[in-house]
């Protein structure tokens, strides 16, 4: 958890330093863009370990790299400060299959467990935000936003297996019924909730209205599973690509 928090405080930190950067530079010149309209496409990757559990006690684990694609919209009413909106989606699956011998249980030959997980997960978050931004030389700009905003987060198609074997049972010891149970479960589960998105990258203006630029992002947020009291955490970095629209 603390690891989150550190996260969350360093993005805020860096934010900040943009935002005081910006302020010291000069307001005066009325020639600016005020309009701001950034289209991003890229990855996220999720932060930390699973202690999501279904009913049963089975640890949901995370999706790891998923498709992460946003829009921020914002208007300056200064040269370096603006006020906006920020969407963001990600779509991610998870499908892994392990096999490992079996150790909790004594057999005179091997057995096997094979261990199937996959599910589909996506959210969606849009808010309001702070944008700040420092212009270098021309054609150069560093912005970041921050804010808070609704979160939706659904895992789906959830499946969860565990199957055991012995090799050539039929020329062994061991008879299908003295193996454990098969395992077979399905699951899902949803919640809208408050999260915090955190953007910031660097821009290069081709012209007066269009730029290319480089974002990396965050999105936070997390909320109770019932009936056993665990907790879903949303930590996820991504790193974008940028399309930029000033007017």
């Amino acid at each position: 958890m603390n690891s989150y928090i550190s996260v969350r405080s360093a993005l805020a930190g860096l934010f900040l330093s943009i935002a005081l950067s910006a302020y010291g530079r000069s307001d005066s010149d009325d020639d600016y863009s005020r309009f701001f309209l950034s289209i991003n496409a890229g990855f996220n990757t999720q932060l930390g370990t699973s202690s999501s559990k279904t009913a049963d006690g089975y640890t949901v684990p995370y999706s790891k790299t998923g498709i992460n694609p946003s829009l921020d919209a914002a208007y300056f009413f200064s040269k370096h400060f603006g006020i906006g909106l920020s969407y963001c989606f990600f779509n991610a699956q998870e499908d892994q299959t392990i096999v490992s011998e079996y150790a909790e249980q004594a057999f005179e030959y091997p057995v096997y467990v094979q261990k199937e997980s996959s599910f589909d997960e996506y959210a969606h978050y849009i808010g309001p935000a702070l944008f700040a931004r420092s212009f270098f030389g021309d054609n150069w700009i560093f912005s970041a936003n921050l804010g808070a905003g609704m979160l939706h987060n659904k895992i789906s198609n959830g499946i969860r297996k565990e199957t055991y074997h012995a090799p050539s049972l039929a020329d062994r010891l061991i008879t299908p019924g003295d193996l454990p149970q098969d395992i077979e479960q399905r699951y899902a589960f949803a919640n809208t909730v408050i999260g915090l998105h955190f953007s910031a990258g660097v821009h290069y203006r081709i012209s007066r209205i269009f730029g290319l630029g480089l974002r990396a992002n965050g999105l936070f947020s997390n909320y109770n599973l019932t009936p056993n009291n665990s907790k879903r955490y949303v930590n996820r970095l991504g790193l974008s690509a940028a399309f930029d629209f000033s007017f």
